[in-house]
């Protein structure tokens, strides 16, 4: 008897995660006409687990596409359905997914030193339009 109102995506995903995926995860949360949250998003870049990594330009332009996908997906849903999405912390920095001895991933839309990324920008250019 206890109503749902709402669900959580838990977002920690791979830039590698194909598109169509995306999508039907999405849309298909959607249908149920709950409010929808993504949540904890952060995209990884790191596709081997034991070796730590240099955000390259293609690194950085795969994970802006990702974050531009799952955010314009997001938008396709009903307006009513929206609850938010939210980032699992601000800064690389401050990642889960870095361990405390080196710089293993660079999952946020911003960096190490709190500077916005290409996903950042890239999504900033996107609403503005």
């Amino acid at each position: 008897g206890i109503p749902i109102d709402g669900l959580g995506m838990q977002f920690h995903t791979s830039a590698k995660l194909p598109d169509y995926l995306i999508t039907k995860g999405i849309l298909r949360l959607a249908r149920t006409g709950l409010l929808l949250h993504i949540s904890e998003l952060d995209i990884s870049v790191r596709f081997q687990k034991d070796k730590s990594i240099v955000l390259s330009p293609e690194l950085a332009k795969m994970q802006a596409d990702k974050y531009k996908k799952i955010f314009l997906t997001y938008l396709t849903i009903p307006k009513r359905q929206q609850f938010g999405i939210t980032t699992w912390n601000v800064g690389d920095r401050d990642s889960f997914r870095n361990s405390r001895n080196r710089n293993s991933d660079h999952p946020l839309l911003f960096d190490n030193n709190y500077q916005p990324k290409l996903a950042y920008t890239e999504l900033v250019e996107a609403f503005a339009k």
